[in-house]
């Protein structure tokens, strides 16, 4: 019996398409051969009036959108014309992509999400299925409203950039491998106080093979409430025969108050012991206590 094992969608960065991303607004003379927007989808048109009377609809839909909730002291047309071009940087680079499924009968729509200066860029595009692509533009915008930017945050998250500063701590069916932002915010700061003696991050995977023995029979178990009201749940297990003297494995789990289960954030290798100390406040649990969910 061990804490339940993360089945969510992993996240992964879309691929930067080679070829020109189709948009409505472009002056681009009639192309000689079909449009391609997806075959997988069928989405493949003669012409560019085609296109227009098929996407031309949507596209509607989300700049009225865009124009009953903007905010009021947002850029003009003109400013907007000025910054178009930042397209490019926010389709091959972007902050964060998210994925409303079925927005249009069987289409998904991606919103590809950057930070430009002080301002902030979103484009809403068709992800093609077969290479994960962008190859479609229905709108986009600059504006200086974050709160109205971060409305955008529709469907589930696909990608986010934050999320490749801890691959070297995912271990498959963890939290941490599908960006959930509590496992990647309490990651990230455990790495900030780790000591610099301690065990190399780029060790963790090869040490992850600890992680079951850990879950299966602790040495210690802490259960405390953070700032946020999440109860964290905390096994610790001592690992002599090792390569690294005083190796300490360390699972990090969220409990669900009302089924007292619980489910895998991240896990980690250590040899510091002030950062051991740090996982060992709150409650000292026997390890009966602790009433654990079958993994998926």
């Amino acid at each position: 019996m061990q804490p339940t094992k993360s089945t969510s969608k992993k996240l992964v960065k879309p691929k930067k398409n080679a070829k020109k991303v189709a948009r409505l607004e472009s002056e681009d003379a009639e192309p000689k051969a079909l449009i391609t927007i997806d075959e997988r989808q069928g989405l493949i048109f003669q012409s560019k009036k085609d296109l227009l009377d098929y996407f031309g609809p949507k596209v509607d839909d989300f700049e009225l959108d865009w124009r009953k909730k903007r905010p009021a002291d947002d850029y003009t047309r003109e400013e907007m014309r000025k910054l178009k071009e930042e397209l490019d940087l926010v389709l091959d680079d972007p902050d964060e992509v998210w994925m409303e499924e079925k927005k249009f009968d069987d289409l998904s729509v991606s919103f590809f999400m950057r930070q430009v200066d002080e301002h902030w860029h979103l484009a809403i595009v068709h992800v093609a299925q077969d290479d994960q692509t962008p190859t479609f533009v229905y709108f986009h915008f600059p504006t200086k409203g974050k709160e109205f930017f971060r409305s955008y945050r529709r469907g589930y998250k696909v990608y986010d950039r934050i999320f490749e500063k801890v691959i070297p701590g995912m271990i498959d069916g963890d939290a941490l491998s599908d960006g959930d932002d509590l496992a990647v915010g309490l990651y990230l700061s455990m790495m900030k106080i780790r000591g610099e003696k301690d065990v190399a991050e780029d060790k963790f995977q090869e040490l992850g093979n600890l992680r079951e023995e850990t879950l299966q029979g602790p040495d210690e178990i802490w259960r405390k409430t953070d700032m946020d009201g999440h109860v964290l749940v905390v096994f610790i297990k001592e690992f002599a025969e090792q390569e690294f003297t005083d190796l300490h494995y360390v699972a990090v789990t969220l409990e669900d108050p009302q089924s007292n289960t619980h489910s895998l954030l991240f896990t980690f290798p250590t040899n510091d012991e002030s950062l051991l100390d740090r996982y060992r406040q709150g409650e000292n649990l026997q390890a009966d206590e602790v009433v654990q969910e079958s993994s998926h």
